[in-house]
């Protein structure tokens, strides 16, 4: 159901209201025709026997082996699809031209930028994003990145676009790329005497200090949060108060070619990455 949400509606109401229609459909058709039903779960924990029982369901030959090219992104094909769309909108009441992610009548998805607090570097080819807002040293602490080799891309406000990359405007810095990929987040204020013991955040926990940090003049929840989501995926965020930021500057950016170094096809050792003191 939420999926189906994401993908064609704008409001919640709506999305429960055909949920719900299409089970009682779905019953109806089940007590008419008898079909054989699967589970997903169980195609996806137990796939030669679900499949033994559905050919045997269809008089397949078992040693059928279908043509399958399997896709991990969602694309909204469905927005290509005359017929199907034509469907969707006299069977649902969905209509892909108002479809909040496509810009045209069954266009490709678009997802504009959003602009956050904060700053970002760049550390071999990836961001390092720095989120924190006026008085947390955020700047100092870019100024202190850059002295210990980082190449500055922003200070004062991030730019994201909607895959999550950080958009590099020419007059920040020469010689980059238009966009960056996010490899680490640093949310961690300035605290007189503080230790830089950080926790690692993973996950959604990861991607929290991007929600609390966006810029409200002009942002969509629902853009920020697509793109939270994007990143929580892959990225590490160290969080908690920390000391000066030239003390700091080189365990973070130490830190990241810990994870770098793991993750790189070549290194093939086996010890954990560093953590930072």
């Amino acid at each position: 159901m939420f999926s189906a949400y994401r993908r064609f509606y704008r409001a919640p109401k709506p999305a429960w209201r055909n949920y719900l229609r299409a089970v009682a459909l779905e019953a109806s058709w089940i007590a008419r025709h008898q079909p054989l039903c699967i589970a997903y779960e169980d195609v996806v924990h137990n796939t030669p026997a679900v499949l033994r029982r559905l050919y045997a369901f269809l008089g397949v030959d078992e040693d059928f082996v279908p043509p399958v090219a399997i896709t991990d992104r969602n694309d909204e094909r469905w927005l290509h699809d005359q017929r199907f769309a034509a469907f969707m909108q006299h069977a649902f009441g969905v209509d892909a031209q108002r479809n909040p992610y496509s810009h045209n009548h069954f266009g490709a998805p678009r997802q504009p930028p959003v602009a956050l607090h904060g700053g970002a570097v760049m550390w071999r080819g990836g961001a390092i994003l720095l989120l924190g807002g006026r008085g947390t040293g955020t700047s100092q602490l870019v100024g202190a990145l850059a002295r210990a080799g980082a190449r500055p891309i922003a200070d004062g406000e991030v730019t994201l676009g909607g895959g999550g990359r950080v958009l590099v405007s020419s007059a920040t810095a020469a010689a980059v790329p238009e966009t960056v990929d996010v490899v680490l987040i640093v949310a961690a204020a300035y605290k007189e005497d503080a230790e830089w013991q950080p926790q690692e955040l993973r996950g959604a926990p990861a991607v929290v200090p991007i929600l609390n940090r966006a810029v409200k003049e002009g942002g969509s929840p629902r853009r920020l949060l697509r793109i939270a989501a994007r990143l929580a995926a892959h990225v590490t965020t160290l969080a908690g108060p920390r000391p000066e930021a030239d003390q700091v500057a080189p365990e973070i950016l130490a830190y990241l070619d810990s994870i770098l170094d793991r993750s790189s096809p070549e290194d093939t050792r086996a010890a954990s990455p560093e953590r930072p003191n």
